[in-house]
């Protein structure tokens, strides 16, 4: 079947097509960048104020209950 006046031939307007979304994909894409940038230095800087504190004492027994610190340990047990 031919075209007519007022058609186009498919291939050109899926050409066509891609071409229109290519331009909103890359602004997304470095939207989606930016977004995952942010994200992960947020989630750096939340890792970084859980960490424990330099002694090591106080903070990693809050992190978990059943580490005790070595002074606390009963050396009578093997």
């Amino acid at each position: 079947m031919l075209a007519g006046a007022g058609e186009t031939h498919p291939r050109t307007r899926k050409l066509a097509m891609i071409n229109t979304m290519t331009e909103p994909l890359h602004q997304n894409q470095e939207k989606a960048l930016l977004l995952k940038t942010v994200l992960f230095i947020s989630q750096v800087t939340i890792d970084n104020a859980h960490r424990p504190e330099p002694d090591g004492t106080e903070e990693r027994t809050k992190q978990n209950p059943n580490q005790q610190p070595d002074m606390d340990r009963d050396c009578t047990s093997a």
